[in-house]
């Protein structure tokens, strides 16, 4: 695959939810990410994919990597445009992303859904302006891998 600063892909079916994955997954790649964070970033996108396509279809996933005060990261936009009275029904399970990424939005609309997830390659330093707000994981600006992983297997497991 070639560079990419941004991508959207139409999610309707199962094979939406791999193609935009894949998608996800390079991106992060090309900026910076490993192992354990691409793992996560590709989980957290297939996973609102996985919901639109079963719960609300047809939507929509947008991925760009982004730059704020001097971090480099990648955003997730996820949007539903159901018609059928299904809006809003896979928003219980992305609730659960807030683990898996740095930061969380969630816009629920009569007429579309959106989440929109970011995660950093950097934390915030510890001499910047901003107060850094430690995510569900434990850490600050980013995650702590043990501790993200136990609670996933609880998660799993409960």
């Amino acid at each position: 695959m070639t560079k990419m600063d941004k991508i959207k892909v139409p999610i309707s079916s199962d094979s939406d939810v791999i193609s935009v994955r894949q998608h996800g997954r390079t991106m992060a790649e090309q900026i910076g990410f490993r192992g354990i964070d691409v793992t996560v970033i590709a989980t957290a996108i297939s996973d609102v994919a996985r919901k639109i396509a079963e719960y609300a279809p047809p939507g929509e996933i947008d991925i760009a990597i982004t730059e704020e005060r001097g971090k480099v990261g990648i955003v997730v936009t996820a949007r539903s445009f159901s018609k059928n009275g299904s809006q809003g029904h896979w928003l219980p399970g992305a609730r659960r992303l807030r683990r898996l990424m740095d930061e969380l939005e969630i816009i629920a609309k009569p007429e579309e859904t959106a989440v929109t997830m970011k995660k950093w390659t950097h934390p915030i330093e510890s001499g910047s302006n901003e107060t850094p707000i430690p995510n569900d994981a434990g850490s600050v600006g980013g995650y702590n891998g043990s501790l993200l992983m136990a609670n996933m297997l609880e998660e799993s497991f409960s």
